[in-house]
């Protein structure tokens, strides 16, 4: 019993003097904060064509470009330094920027945890030098046949189901309650 206190005792030491120390400066000050954006994209209310890049900005700050898909930006990571804290974050189609304005860029001090917004997103007009391309139509795809004689699952309700008879619930149930009275009997031994 002294062992284990002496163990517990160490231990506690331990973490409080590794807790009591202040965290480097450079960590606390010099990590810039991710965003995170994704959300739907309209040009005069209709959905996107897919290809059209879409940047974040933040004062001369522009992020890396995503391109939409089936009316949607997935994952624009808008990551500037530190300098850019409090400025917005404006969001933009080649030359034209979009209706809605993200957030303001704030540093959270969250350790490195990406801020994740859904915004969705309406341009007046598609960018300049855009141009849609077309997506190809898939053909369709033949419907699969089985071959004669395979083996199939039944189905729920198939009257070709067999219906459980009686007697294997009778002795389903007569093991169960075998059980039970069983495990009863050795809890009540001494």
């Amino acid at each position: 019993m002294r062992w284990l206190t002496t163990v517990v005792v160490l231990a506690l030491a331990v973490a409080l003097v590794g807790f009591g120390q202040p965290a480097p400066q450079e960590q606390q000050e010099s990590s810039p904060q991710l965003y995170l954006y994704s959300g739907m994209v309209t040009v005069e209310g209709t959905p996107a064509p897919d290809g059209m890049p879409v940047v974040g900005k933040v004062g001369d700050y522009t992020s890396a470009v995503v391109t939409t898909t089936n009316g949607q930006y997935l994952q624009l990571k808008v990551l500037p330094g530190i300098s850019y804290n409090g400025l917005p974050i404006t969001l933009w189609a080649g030359d034209v920027q979009a209706d809605q304005e993200g957030a303001r860029y704030e540093q959270t001090g969250m350790f490195g945890i990406p801020v994740i917004l859904a915004l969705d997103l309406n341009f007046a007009r598609l960018p300049t030098g855009f141009t849609p391309f077309e997506t190809p139509t898939p053909a369709p795809t033949p419907t699969p046949t089985l071959p004669s004689g395979s083996i199939t699952l039944p189905n729920i309700g198939d009257t070709a189901v067999p219906v459980l008879p009686w007697l294997a619930i009778v002795i389903g149930l007569g093991a169960i309650s075998g059980g039970l009275v069983a495990s009863h009997r050795v809890r009540k031994r001494p």
